[in-house]
Protein backbone atom coordinates (compact mmCIF):
# COMPACT_ATOMS: atom_id res chain seq x y z
CA UNK A 1 0.00 0.00 0.00
CA UNK A 2 1.30 3.44 -0.94
CA UNK A 3 0.59 6.61 0.99
CA UNK A 4 1.45 10.27 0.38
CA UNK A 5 3.02 12.37 3.14
CA UNK A 6 3.53 16.13 3.51
CA UNK A 7 7.04 17.10 4.61
CA UNK A 8 7.01 20.46 6.44
CA UNK A 9 9.86 22.94 6.77
CA UNK A 10 12.52 21.39 8.99
CA UNK A 11 11.61 17.82 8.02
CA UNK A 12 9.57 14.97 9.44
CA UNK A 13 9.94 11.43 10.78
CA UNK A 14 7.42 9.05 9.20
CA UNK A 15 6.75 5.78 10.96
CA UNK A 16 5.53 3.63 8.11
CA UNK A 17 6.50 0.19 6.85
CA UNK A 18 7.82 0.76 3.34
CA UNK A 19 10.36 -0.53 0.85
CA UNK A 20 9.54 2.15 -1.73
CA UNK A 21 10.18 5.90 -1.46
CA UNK A 22 9.40 8.49 -4.12
CA UNK A 23 10.03 12.25 -3.98
CA UNK A 24 6.95 13.76 -5.64
CA UNK A 25 7.34 17.55 -5.49
CA UNK A 26 8.80 20.48 -3.58
CA UNK A 27 8.25 24.14 -2.79
CA UNK A 28 11.66 25.69 -2.14
CA UNK A 29 11.23 29.29 -3.34
CA UNK A 30 13.95 28.89 -5.95
CA UNK A 31 16.37 27.25 -3.50
CA UNK A 32 17.87 23.77 -3.47
CA UNK A 33 15.02 21.22 -3.68
CA UNK A 34 17.12 18.32 -2.35
CA UNK A 35 15.77 16.06 0.39
CA UNK A 36 18.02 14.09 2.73
CA UNK A 37 16.55 10.67 3.48
CA UNK A 38 17.36 8.18 6.27
CA UNK A 39 15.68 4.80 6.67
CA UNK A 40 15.93 2.98 10.04
CA UNK A 41 18.94 5.17 10.84
CA UNK A 42 20.72 4.46 7.55
CA UNK A 43 21.64 7.48 5.43
CA UNK A 44 20.31 6.98 1.90
CA UNK A 45 21.64 10.31 0.56
CA UNK A 46 19.90 13.29 -1.03
CA UNK A 47 17.25 13.22 -3.72
CA UNK A 48 15.44 15.60 -6.08
CA UNK A 49 11.81 15.64 -7.26
CA UNK A 50 11.13 12.59 -9.42
CA UNK A 51 13.75 10.40 -7.71
CA UNK A 52 12.69 7.08 -6.22
CA UNK A 53 14.25 4.37 -4.04
CA UNK A 54 13.37 0.69 -3.80
CA UNK A 55 14.96 -1.11 -0.85
CA UNK A 56 15.55 -4.88 -0.70
CA UNK A 57 13.79 -4.98 2.70
CA UNK A 58 11.11 -2.96 4.40
CA UNK A 59 12.10 -0.06 6.66
CA UNK A 60 9.86 1.17 9.47
CA UNK A 61 11.31 4.57 10.31
CA UNK A 62 11.87 7.23 7.61
CA UNK A 63 13.54 10.55 8.40
CA UNK A 64 13.06 13.10 5.60
CA UNK A 65 14.69 16.55 5.84
CA UNK A 66 14.69 19.36 3.22
CA UNK A 67 18.20 20.72 2.58
CA UNK A 68 16.85 24.26 2.19
CA UNK A 69 15.49 25.83 5.36
CA UNK A 70 11.82 26.65 4.91
CA UNK A 71 11.31 24.27 1.98
CA UNK A 72 8.40 21.83 2.00
CA UNK A 73 7.85 18.63 0.04
CA UNK A 74 5.54 15.77 -0.79
CA UNK A 75 6.77 12.17 -0.73
CA UNK A 76 5.21 8.76 -1.28
CA UNK A 77 6.01 5.70 0.86
CA UNK A 78 4.79 2.14 0.75
CA UNK A 79 5.33 -1.45 -0.28
CA UNK A 80 5.54 -1.77 -4.05
CA UNK A 81 6.24 1.00 -6.51
CA UNK A 82 4.92 3.34 -9.18
CA UNK A 83 6.26 4.54 -12.52
CA UNK A 84 5.68 7.81 -14.36
CA UNK A 85 6.59 9.29 -17.76
CA UNK A 86 6.38 12.84 -16.44
CA UNK A 87 9.46 15.05 -16.62
CA UNK A 88 10.72 16.42 -13.30
CA UNK A 89 13.29 19.07 -12.48
CA UNK A 90 14.63 21.78 -14.75
CA UNK A 91 14.07 21.25 -18.46
CA UNK A 92 16.31 23.19 -20.84
CA UNK A 93 14.74 23.99 -24.20
CA UNK A 94 17.43 24.33 -26.85
CA UNK A 95 16.85 27.49 -28.86
CA UNK A 96 18.00 26.36 -32.30
CA UNK A 97 17.46 29.80 -33.82
CA UNK A 98 19.75 31.37 -31.19
CA UNK A 99 22.39 28.69 -31.76
CA UNK A 100 22.37 29.38 -35.50
CA UNK A 101 22.84 33.11 -34.96
CA UNK A 102 25.83 32.68 -32.63
CA UNK A 103 27.30 30.18 -35.12
CA UNK A 104 27.39 32.90 -37.83
CA UNK A 105 25.07 31.14 -40.26
CA UNK A 106 22.13 33.57 -40.09
CA UNK A 107 22.26 36.83 -42.06
CA UNK A 108 20.21 39.91 -42.93
CA UNK A 109 20.35 41.95 -46.07
CA UNK A 110 18.49 44.86 -47.58
CA UNK A 111 18.18 46.21 -51.09
CA UNK A 112 17.28 49.89 -51.42
CA UNK A 113 17.16 51.64 -54.79
CA UNK A 114 15.81 55.02 -55.75
CA UNK A 115 13.82 55.54 -58.94
CA UNK A 116 16.02 55.27 -62.03
CA UNK A 117 14.17 57.66 -64.30
CA UNK A 118 12.00 57.21 -67.37
CA UNK A 119 12.67 53.89 -69.12
CA UNK A 120 14.85 52.49 -66.31
CA UNK A 121 13.90 49.55 -64.08
CA UNK A 122 15.31 48.85 -60.62
CA UNK A 123 16.23 45.35 -59.49
CA UNK A 124 18.20 43.52 -56.83
CA UNK A 125 19.64 40.08 -56.21
CA UNK A 126 21.06 37.79 -53.57
CA UNK A 127 23.86 35.84 -55.25
CA UNK A 128 25.44 32.69 -53.82
CA UNK A 129 28.97 32.51 -55.19
CA UNK A 130 30.11 29.76 -52.79
CA UNK A 131 30.95 26.22 -53.85
CA UNK A 132 29.84 24.28 -50.76
CA UNK A 133 27.16 26.38 -49.06
CA UNK A 134 23.44 26.74 -49.65
CA UNK A 135 21.34 29.75 -48.68
CA UNK A 136 17.85 29.73 -47.22
CA UNK A 137 15.67 32.82 -47.67
CA UNK A 138 13.42 32.52 -44.62
CA UNK A 139 11.74 35.92 -44.73
CA UNK A 140 11.19 38.56 -47.39
CA UNK A 141 9.55 42.00 -47.23
CA UNK A 142 9.06 44.27 -50.24
CA UNK A 143 7.97 47.84 -50.73
CA UNK A 144 7.91 50.14 -53.77
CA UNK A 145 6.56 53.63 -54.28
CA UNK A 146 4.17 52.70 -57.11
CA UNK A 147 1.52 50.02 -57.60
CA UNK A 148 3.06 47.32 -59.81
CA UNK A 149 4.21 43.72 -59.99
CA UNK A 150 7.50 42.65 -58.46
CA UNK A 151 9.07 39.58 -60.07
CA UNK A 152 10.88 36.98 -57.98
CA UNK A 153 12.99 34.68 -60.12
CA UNK A 154 15.83 32.20 -59.84
CA UNK A 155 19.04 33.23 -61.62
CA UNK A 156 21.89 31.02 -62.83
CA UNK A 157 24.11 33.92 -63.87
CA UNK A 158 25.09 36.80 -61.62
CA UNK A 159 23.53 40.16 -62.38
CA UNK A 160 25.48 41.90 -65.16
CA UNK A 161 27.12 45.29 -64.73
CA UNK A 162 26.66 48.08 -64.06
CA UNK A 163 25.80 46.73 -60.63
CA UNK A 164 26.38 47.77 -57.02
CA UNK A 165 27.68 44.87 -54.93
CA UNK A 166 27.93 44.54 -51.15
CA UNK A 167 27.98 41.58 -48.76
CA UNK A 168 25.21 40.25 -46.59
CA UNK A 169 25.78 40.70 -42.87
CA UNK A 170 25.69 38.26 -39.98
CA UNK A 171 23.08 38.68 -37.24
CA UNK A 172 25.87 38.03 -34.75
CA UNK A 173 27.19 41.45 -33.77
CA UNK A 174 30.36 41.67 -31.69
CA UNK A 175 32.89 44.28 -30.61
CA UNK A 176 35.08 43.37 -33.58
CA UNK A 177 32.30 44.01 -36.07
CA UNK A 178 29.72 42.14 -38.10
CA UNK A 179 30.78 39.17 -40.21
CA UNK A 180 30.31 39.51 -43.96
CA UNK A 181 30.66 36.05 -45.53
CA UNK A 182 32.79 35.85 -48.66
CA UNK A 183 31.09 35.13 -51.99
CA UNK A 184 27.56 35.80 -50.74
CA UNK A 185 26.63 39.09 -52.34
CA UNK A 186 23.79 41.58 -52.49
CA UNK A 187 23.64 43.07 -55.98
CA UNK A 188 21.49 45.95 -57.20
CA UNK A 189 21.22 47.97 -60.39
CA UNK A 190 19.05 50.12 -62.61
CA UNK A 191 18.45 48.41 -65.94
CA UNK A 192 17.63 50.43 -69.05
CA UNK A 193 14.91 49.41 -71.49
CA UNK A 194 13.32 46.42 -69.71
CA UNK A 195 12.95 44.71 -66.32
CA UNK A 196 16.14 42.80 -65.44
CA UNK A 197 14.81 39.25 -65.70
CA UNK A 198 16.97 37.90 -68.53
CA UNK A 199 18.37 34.43 -67.81
CA UNK A 200 16.05 33.84 -64.87
CA UNK A 201 13.30 31.35 -64.07
CA UNK A 202 10.12 32.98 -62.76
CA UNK A 203 9.07 31.94 -59.27
CA UNK A 204 6.18 34.31 -58.64
CA UNK A 205 4.81 37.73 -59.47
CA UNK A 206 4.01 39.74 -56.34
CA UNK A 207 1.27 42.36 -56.69
CA UNK A 208 2.31 45.54 -54.90
CA UNK A 209 0.38 48.54 -53.60
CA UNK A 210 2.37 51.77 -53.63
CA UNK A 211 4.17 52.61 -50.38
CA UNK A 212 2.75 49.54 -48.56
CA UNK A 213 5.08 46.88 -47.11
CA UNK A 214 4.32 43.43 -48.48
CA UNK A 215 5.33 40.28 -46.64
CA UNK A 216 6.05 37.39 -48.97
CA UNK A 217 4.88 34.23 -47.14
CA UNK A 218 7.82 31.83 -46.83
CA UNK A 219 7.13 30.32 -43.39
CA UNK A 220 7.76 26.60 -43.57
CA UNK A 221 8.60 26.77 -47.28
CA UNK A 222 11.75 28.88 -47.68
CA UNK A 223 13.52 29.66 -50.93
CA UNK A 224 16.78 27.70 -51.23
CA UNK A 225 19.67 29.14 -53.27
CA UNK A 226 22.37 26.66 -54.24
CA UNK A 227 26.00 27.46 -55.14
CA UNK A 228 26.35 29.47 -58.36
CA UNK A 229 22.76 30.72 -58.33
CA UNK A 230 20.74 33.63 -57.04
CA UNK A 231 17.36 35.15 -56.29
CA UNK A 232 16.49 38.10 -58.55
CA UNK A 233 13.96 40.73 -57.41
CA UNK A 234 12.87 43.02 -60.24
CA UNK A 235 10.44 45.89 -60.68
CA UNK A 236 8.23 45.67 -63.76
CA UNK A 237 7.26 49.35 -63.68
CA UNK A 238 9.84 51.91 -64.82
CA UNK A 239 11.07 54.78 -62.68
CA UNK A 240 10.11 53.27 -59.31
CA UNK A 241 11.88 52.68 -56.02
CA UNK A 242 12.62 49.21 -54.67
CA UNK A 243 13.25 48.17 -51.09
CA UNK A 244 13.63 44.60 -49.90
CA UNK A 245 14.56 43.12 -46.51
CA UNK A 246 15.69 39.50 -46.40
CA UNK A 247 16.43 37.02 -43.62
CA UNK A 248 18.93 34.49 -44.89
CA UNK A 249 20.33 31.27 -43.43
CA UNK A 250 23.33 29.22 -44.55
CA UNK A 251 23.91 25.46 -44.55
CA UNK A 252 26.35 22.95 -45.97
CA UNK A 253 25.32 22.11 -49.52
CA UNK A 254 25.16 18.43 -50.45
CA UNK A 255 23.56 18.81 -53.87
Amino acid sequence: MLQTYQIPAGGRIVNAKASFFRYESAVAGGGDESLRVRADGNDLGTYLPGDAITLPVDAKNWEVTPVTAGATAIVRLGVGGVESSRIFGTVQVIDTAFNKVVSDVEFMSSISLSAGGAGFYTSGEIWNGTTDKGLIVRGLQLVTDTAQTITLAGATAEMASPTTTTGVQSKRMTAVGITTPANIRRNSKTNGGAPDTAGTALLVNVAMTGAVIRDVPLQGFPIVIGPGSGLRIACTAANSTLQAILNIGQFTWTG
